[in-house]
């Protein structure tokens, strides 16, 4: 068993702000996370909707048993993982 753990944005609480100046510095910021996250949301999503169209085609090859189609989608499905690893990896640096 595994386990993910997933880091939240920042809180700010409300009552401790006393300027309208600090109340917009950390508006700005909440709108500055949201959007990044909003960002990140939409990129999940297109993997998951890639991956789901790529396992159904290999899921559709199966059930007509067409070995060269599953061999196709299986080379297709690795070049896939490959670039996704490889942007995360230049992402990461």
């Amino acid at each position: 068993m595994s386990a993910t753990v997933t880091m939240g944005p920042t809180i700010v609480n409300p009552a401790a702000l006393t300027s309208v100046e600090e109340l917009r510095t950390e508006l700005t910021n909440a709108n500055n996370r949201l959007f990044e996250m909003a960002l990140e949301c939409h990129e999940q999503e297109h993997v998951v909707r890639t991956q789901a169209m790529l396992l159904n085609a290999l899921v559709d090859a199966h059930l007509a048993n067409d070995l060269a189609s599953i061999t196709k989608q299986l080379a297709h499905l690795t070049d896939v993982r490959r670039e996704a690893e490889q942007a995360a990896q230049a992402k990461s640096h």
